[in-house]
């Protein structure tokens, strides 16, 4: 666990510290120093760590502002994971006060009311258990788990008539019946908010349909939601940090490679052109050559050009010939380093490889 408690990697946090604590550009340095008023209750990435006489500070960024250095003592991290499902259950629903810290004012109840909602991270505060609430991507603060239930995932194999005689349902919302003949082949229950007594069944390989729990107990006795330890969160929020580094490499190596690939063929394409002309050139100045060359030879006395303007075009035709066997280097030399960049782009995946296997086997 102290390991892992210990590890370096992009972390966020609601930034929440003692008044008149400051963010050090260089640590120790009033000089260039901001102070943390104007960004508590921000959220924050972090970007490194460092012990400085025996103190960690660390380095922050606030959306695209790199901000500088800070000893974060209070401030509150959030628990990423992968996403989650999850329903609204209150009727007396009371939203938390960090929301208005935050700066998130809605009426919370409407919108959750009749939707499947995304979970995608947690926190502690004030001794309770927060669910960072998603709905279609835009965020909705922080809420008292109490009032939501998770979607638990199921693979439990139902026979016909468990189900054949049951309303069906397009959404959770469970308001508009779905009238029509269904065909069921292997009907299976994927997924169930228990204490709201709905579930979702596959009814055949390309329709799925919501139905209630009523008469399916049998199947239902052993079925809780995950429990998971402490050490999981820390877990699941390094590895959700690392997809994330993977995601953002990835799209930089596209953009990088994009840009690199343009400007390569646009440069290939440009020295392709400038290797014919020279070869044309070569060409072009070498058949004169051979021509005024026969024409000295088979009739010395009537020739216009002199033995020393004919050895000058000589060179001239030796330094096209330099020039186009010069241009074509630095053109192999364009694509094998092409090449070595792909090499290269492949290396960062096994890495990124490697450092997943190595925490999975870590937290065993």
């Amino acid at each position: 666990m102290k390991e892992i408690l210990e590890y370096d990697y992009p972390k966020q946090f609601i930034l929440h510290e003692k008044s008149g604590t400051k963010i050090y550009r260089v640590i120790g340095e009033d000089e260039g120093s901001k102070d943390i008023d104007d960004y508590q209750y921000s959220i924050i990435t972090t970007i490194s760590e460092k012990k400085d006489d025996g103190v960690k500070f660390t380095q922050i960024q606030h959306e695209d502002e790199r901000l500088g250095w800070v000893n974060l003592n209070n401030s509150i991290q959030l628990f990423r994971f992968k996403p989650k499902s999850y329903k609204f259950l209150a009727e007396d629903f009371e939203a938390n006060e960090i929301n208005d810290k935050l700066n998130i004012v809605k009426d919370f109840k409407t919108h959750f009311t009749n939707k499947i909602l995304t979970v995608k991270s947690e926190i502690e505060y004030n001794g309770k258990k927060l669910l960072g609430i998603f709905i279609k991507d835009r965020f909705f603060g922080f809420h008292d788990e109490e009032y939501f239930e998770e979607l638990i995932p199921t693979k439990i194999k139902l026979d016909e008539n468990d189900v054949k005689t049951k309303t069906l349902y397009k959404n959770s919302s469970m308001v508009k019946p779905y009238h029509e003949r269904v065909n069921f082949d292997k009907p299976r229950l994927v997924s169930v908010f228990k204490e709201s007594n709905i579930g979702r069944i596959r009814a055949n390989k390309k329709e799925y349909y919501w139905i209630t729990l009523d008469g399916l107990e049998d199947y239902l006795v052993n079925l809780e939601s995950e429990s998971k330890k402490e050490s999981d969160k820390y877990l699941d929020d390094i590895f959700y940090a690392i997809e994330k580094e993977r995601e953002h490499s990835k799209e930089a190596v596209k953009t990088v490679l994009s840009a690199q690939g343009f400007l390569n063929s646009k440069r290939i394409r440009e020295k392709d052109k400038r290797i014919q002309t020279l070869q044309n050139s070569f060409n072009r100045a070498n058949e004169k050559i051979k021509s005024l060359e026969s024409g000295v030879n088979t009739n010395s006395g009537n020739s216009k050009l002199s033995n020393e303007e004919i050895l000058e075009l000589k060179r001239l035709n030796h330094k096209l010939s330099q020039e186009a066997k010069l241009s074509e280097q630095r053109l192999e030399q364009q694509r094998d380093y092409n090449r070595r960049l792909e090499e290269q782009r492949d290396k960062y995946k096994e890495r990124m490889k490697l450092v997943e296997e190595k925490l999975k086997k870590q937290s065993k």
